[in-house]
């Protein structure tokens, strides 16, 4: 190698650093996960030299519970700051970030500033420790192989999630390395061979022991890591079988436990009655879950739903779970994890059987830590609980893996993945901060009066209390299908501040005002300019983004913007001064909302029943063959637009009786009008339904009757003609097909 291998280390671990400090510069004072709990706990024992006492609450999302290790060593620079804390935490109504950011955080931080950066720089450091740990352990799996511990040491270093992590407080930092220790404590026992003494293999096991009894001092589910550990030994043994050298590990682990709950005032073991016996009690309850409610069909289900957001928590998430980079960036992530997989399965086919025994170890170790919170996600059937951060505890062995898989492919190929490997989660974590974090924290741009204005497509004057001024609106996407997001973006000018704190309010409706249940809060300023601190005579604009995650689609759909106030939720009353009353309006947009892509394909090939020839596409109908006179008759469509359609129509169902009569009828804009023709795009799919309502069949003659359906121009009347079907068309109108009204309310 041009480079020695201990310098591209020593690299690695200087390139995680910097780029962890990038993180952590560039994430506001408390933005992480929990990071108010974390800092607390740690700033406690800076000041006070002791745990705090058992049960007490010092901050909300309080961590004081939790074994005390990682704390101890972040509290120790923050030592150097005496004195109260001079700031606290700020949440925000809502959005995409937790903690509105401080003025006071700035260089040269002073106070609680200065402590809780202190404090991440220590962090900092421990989350590197891993990277040495990561490549022990590979060269001890694979000793005739230097690449493939490099590989994986890099691989681990450069994981966003765990970079991120790194940069702020959190004992998932603790765990991460804890983790990678436990995992290369027992790797190095592959490295003694057959021939190693026994002492020698007890003393390594105990060694072992005592630092998989150490991960129950740094986390509740550290726990889980000294299973992973205890099994993975036991894949080690049953290769030599000396048994006995196994209690040696058992007496390190439990020594160790012991020790911690002395020392943590019973926070080690507290864990034992929380987290591990509901679990272990869910196992041996597994039998008769299976026979109960399908124990193997609910996991299947809760993965099938949960996968993708664990993956991507996994990947990369960063403030409090709530801020992800592109999905470009974890799809391509996941591609690269799936190919990954596809070359490990490959390398342990070509591999002799030791090898596929060492990736065993690496298995059970995974399975033991990623085990506790699937199984906790299933008993719940809760997807949500797939948090990516459970996980990372096993990040060394998942390392360990892509680099066996790499390092087994054909020679032609393997370079260039292990570059894509290695290059891929590094350019995530060096632009993360750039092009994820900023923006998130990055406060409104001041505009003057005469810059919005000329933005403006909509002009409005809606004042919100006697505060803030809505002067105007744009659509940032006036079309958009299910799943996505809709953005709008509103001006604002700010009145005066308020002695309240307010937080915006976003609802979405149809155009029926029928509410989607689709709601976005935040504190105003993209969560960074709370109403207190505004400056009188500011201008400024805000874009607000709501996922179309459910709903009645396709539909068009409006805004409702509001300010509530942040403690009795209460909304601020608003008015219009230089508009008419019954104009007077807080709507914003227009916004037509399409069915997602699954349902638009189901019925791309679909052929058509009926052609009409603007470009619209009668796929399929129903109706009831036998309807009671004293009910309705709905008769259901699927339309498809062929082309962008661009004109409104209104589509009618005609009932006639046996001499040809029209006796009932009704006319309605496609999904009455919350979906209306002149914004049908090429290949829209509209499911549909008219409805003849019961008035209008009751006191007809008992007997059958025809059921017909056109289309025509809603300004011009004119009906549209029918280019192309197989049904009967008189007047281009289509009939359908026949209905038997019968029973009560008929006609004798």
């Amino acid at each position: 190698m041009w480079i020695s291998r201990r310098s591209f280390l020593a690299c690695l671990i200087i390139a995680r650093l910097m780029l962890g400090l990038l993180f952590s510069l560039n994430t506001p004072l408390w933005e992480s996960f929990d990071e108010t709990g974390h800092y607390a706990y740690a700033r406690y024992l800076s000041r006070h030299l002791a745990l705090p006492p058992l049960g007490i609450k010092l901050i909300e999302f309080d961590e004081t519970h939790q074994p005390p290790l990682y704390y101890a060593l972040v509290a120790l620079p923050m030592m150097l700051v005496p004195g109260e804390d001079d700031l606290s935490p700020i949440f925000t109504a809502g959005g995409r970030t937790w903690v509105v950011p401080e003025p006071a955080d700035r260089f040269p931080w002073r106070g609680t500033a200065l402590a809780l950066r202190l404090g991440r720089l220590a962090s900092l450091v421990i989350g590197a420790l891993g990277i040495p740990f990561v490549y022990a352990a590979g060269r001890a799996l694979w000793p005739s192989r230097p690449r493939f511990a490099l590989l994986a040491a890099a691989f681990y270093a450069f994981w966003p999630q765990s970079v991120f992590l790194s940069g702020a407080i959190s004992n998932d930092v603790g765990m991460i390395v804890i983790g990678a220790a436990a995992l290369w404590a027992v790797a190095r026992l592959v490295a003694l061979g057959r021939s190693a003494p026994y002492a020698q293999l007890a003393l390594g096991c105990g060694w072992a022991g005592v630092v998989a009894g150490l991960a129950t001092w740094v986390k509740a589910n550290g726990w889980f890591v000294a299973l992973g550990a205890m099994a993975a030994l036991f894949v080690v043994l049953a290769r030599r079988r000396p048994w006995a050298a196994g209690a040696a590990f058992i007496v390190g682990m439990l020594l160790t436990i012991l020790l911690g709950a002395l020392v943590s005032e019973g926070r080690t073991i507290a864990p034992v009655s929380s987290l591990i016996a509901p679990r272990v009690g869910a196992v041996l309850a597994a039998p008769s879950v299976i026979e109960r409610i399908g124990f193997l069909e609910r996991l299947y289900d809760v993965l099938s739903r949960g996968w993708y957001i664990s993956f991507a928590s996994l990947f990369a998430s960063y403030s409090w779970g709530t801020l992800s980079p592109p999905d470009l960036w974890t799809r391509i992530a996941l591609g690269a994890a799936l190919v990954s997989l596809i070359a490990s399965a490959i390398a342990m086919w070509r591999a002799r059987l030791w090898a596929g025994q060492l990736i065993g170890l690496l298995a059970v170790f995974w399975v033991a830590i990623a085990g506790a919170p699937i199984l906790r996600a299933v008993v719940a059937d809760e997807p949500s609980l797939l948090s990516g951060r459970f996980f990372l505890p096993a990040l060394a062995a998942l390392s360990l893996f892509v680099a066996f898989g790499a390092e087994y492919l054909p020679g032609r190929w393997r370079q260039g993945w292990s570059a894509v490997m290695l290059m891929g989660p590094a350019m995530v974590s060096l632009m993360s901060p750039w092009l994820v974090l900023q923006p998130a924290y990055r406060p409104p741009t001041a505009l003057s009066l005469e810059e919005a204005r000329a933005r403006i497509e909509i002009p409005m004057d809606v004042v919100f209390g006697d505060a803030v001024r809505l002067l105007g609106y744009q659509t940032n996407t006036p079309r958009a299908e299910q799943g996505h997001t809709v953005a709008i973006t509103a001006f604002w000018e700010v009145l005066r501040p308020t002695e309240r704190g307010y937080g915006v309010q976003v609802d979405v409706f149809d155009v029926h005002g029928q509410s989607l249940r689709l709601r976005e809060r935040r504190t105003p300023g993209n969560n960074t300019l709370p109403t207190w601190r505004w400056p009188a005579g500011l201008v400024f604009a805000e874009t607000y983004e709501v996922s179309m995650r459910h709903g009645n689609f396709p539909t068009l759909i409006y805004f409702t913007i509001n300010f509530f106030d942040q403690v009795t939720n209460e909304l601020l009353a608003w008015s219009c001064p230089s508009s008419e009353s019954g104009r007077c309006s807080n709507r914003l947009g227009r916004v037509a909302v399409s069915q997602g892509w699954p349902e638009r394909w189901r019925w791309a090939l679909a052929p058509a029943v009926a052609e009409w020839e603007a470009g619209i596409d009668l796929l399929w109908f129903g109706f009831p063959a036998e309807v009671r006179c004293d009910a309705s008759l709905e008769v259901q469509f699927q339309w498809r637009a062929r082309q962008t359609i661009g004109q409104p129509y209104a589509m009618f169902v005609h009932v006639l009786d046996a001499q040809g009569r029209l006796v009932a009828q009704h006319d309605q804009p496609p999904r009455g009008g919350r979906y209306p023709t002149d914004v049908w795009r090429a290949g829209d799919v509209v499911p549909d339904s008219i409805v003849i309502e019961r008035e209008k069949l009751s006191g007809l003659l008992a007997g059958q009757y025809a059921v017909w359906a056109g289309i025509y121009h809603a300004e011009t009347a004119q009906r549209l003609a029918v280019a192309r079907t197989a049904l009967r068309v008189e007047h281009h109108v289509l009939r359908l097909a026949e209905t038997t009204l019968n029973g009560p309310g008929c006609a004798r």
